[in-house]
């Protein structure tokens, strides 16, 4: 692999990680589970017809997807810049044909 390609496949990384932090990442919507009044997990809140129990879970759900792909973000990034740094010290082949 050449180091042209190898930069390119860490831009394309660093981009995607970005995108995904951007969506997923900070500042993240509240994951505050249960009501201000602290009513019993089998109250139904609002017209939806869900208990607290499962508002709960829904919440500790997207808190659990939200937290795993900022980390997937994060860890694409570094990967990126890994091969764009590692491009660095890929030697260009040089053309050794005479004039």
């Amino acid at each position: 692999m050449n180091s042209k390609t190898l930069t390119k496949i860490g831009l394309l990384l660093g981009m995607i990680g970005v995108i995904l932090i951007f969506r997923w990442g900070p500042p993240q919507p509240s994951f505050v589970q249960g009501g201000s009044i602290q009513p019993e997990g089998d109250t139904i809140i609002n017209n939806s017809g869900k208990t607290i129990d499962e508002y709960n879970q829904e919440i500790a759900k997207k808190e659990s997807t939200f937290k795993f792909m900022s980390k997937v973000g994060l860890i694409l990034i570094f990967v990126g810049f890994a091969c764009q740094l590692t491009a660095i010290y890929i030697p260009e082949k040089v053309n050794n044909k005479k004039n």
